[in-house]
């Protein structure tokens, strides 16, 4: 008798994934794209399409470049968003198969490329108008031009995210059986991770990435923009390795440099379990948070703890000999 309103709801849930994802912004590009190519003729014979940090234009294209660029450059990126949507609603499927509604948990990337591309085609609209007849845009134009896009990109994608289904409830996974710790005993499990070869190569090139102002505009504050780049990457670098700690004072995870990025007190422990999970499933790896609200430390897919906190949302953090770890925290907090 459920089956069928549950397969209405599993079709209404992807052709709604689909609208937000692949349809709409398709059709936002598509409009963008005639939009530019009927204002071609009002166009200067060069374009500024990049402005420094002062508004000074320092990149500059043909009308039909400019149009071009913006088209190929945001159909990839649908593209792109698209396909890590489709490998989500998957993985999402093959993790819960009995929801009747597994593209549900695909609605973050969902909301990011309706509202992205939004974004990007209003800036791209409104200073390629103000260069419209001959006319310059003013310095206080640009800035105002890259905050009503993201503006309305920022609306799109809350609409996006009222008209999405929430992903049915999860269940919360059965607890690990606890190590017995009698009173005054004491014990201590720790382990290492370390983040895929692929991350590390993205970090490379992040680090290659960031210092590109420094060569390409040194005078112009050029430098500034590479030293603040430099060093968020490479704060962003410290967590591709981690280490976990179950003891007496709780679980605590921290960088392979020491600093510290979790830490759950042995009284906010609830309980303890060795999952299994995978980086599309919280959207890649890093701090994340996934459809259910639970927060993650992933750096690769595989074994992980996941803690049930008693005032916090649970906590899932990818590491090796998971199983003991959770066994130790259960038995613990047990005591």
């Amino acid at each position: 008798m459920n089956a069928r309103p549950e397969a209405s709801a599993d079709r209404r849930a992807r052709r709604l994934v689909l609208a937000f994802t692949v349809w709409i912004p398709l059709a936002v590009i598509a409009i963008g794209t005639i939009v530019q190519i009927v204002w071609i003729p009002r166009m200067p014979a060069r374009i500024a399409t990049h402005f420094a940090a002062d508004g000074t234009p320092n990149a500059f294209a043909t009308p039909v470049q400019a149009v071009v660029i913006y088209a190929v450059t945001s159909l990839a990126l649908v593209a792109l968003l698209a396909g890590l949507t489709y490998a989500m609603s998957r993985v999402s499927k093959q993790a819960d198969a009995s929801s009747a509604r597994p593209d549900a948990r695909s609605r973050p990337l969902a909301v990011i490329t309706l509202g992205t591309t939004i974004a990007i085609t209003v800036v791209v609209l409104a200073l390629t108008a103000a260069q419209l007849d001959g006319r310059e845009p003013g310095v206080p134009f640009i800035p105002l031009a890259i905050l009503v896009g993201y503006a309305f990109g920022g609306v799109a994608g809350w609409l996006a995210w009222l008209a999405l289904p929430k992903p049915a409830p999860r269940e919360a996974p059965t607890a690990t059986p606890a190590i017995p710790v009698a009173a005054g005993e004491r014990a201590v499990w720790t382990a290492s991770a370390r983040t895929s070869w692929a991350l590390w190569l993205l970090v490379g090139v992040a680090f290659a990435a960031a210092a590109v102002p420094l060569f390409l505009d040194p005078s112009n504050g050029g430098w500034i923009v590479s030293l603040v780049l430099l060093v968020v990457v490479g704060l962003l670098a410290t967590t591709t390795a981690i280490r976990a700690t179950v003891d007496a004072r709780g679980f605590a995870v921290r960088t392979a440099f020491g600093l510290p990025l979790a830490r759950v007190p042995l009284g906010e422990v609830v309980s303890a379990a060795a999952v299994e999970v995978t980086a599309t499933e919280f959207g890649g790896w890093g701090f994340r948070f996934d459809a259910d609200g639970r927060r993650g430390i992933i750096l690769r897919s595989g074994p992980a703890i996941e803690v049930e906190r008693r005032s916090s949302p649970p906590l899932v953090v990818t590491v090796p000999d998971a199983e003991t770890g959770a066994a130790l925290l259960n038995g613990l907090a047990a005591r």
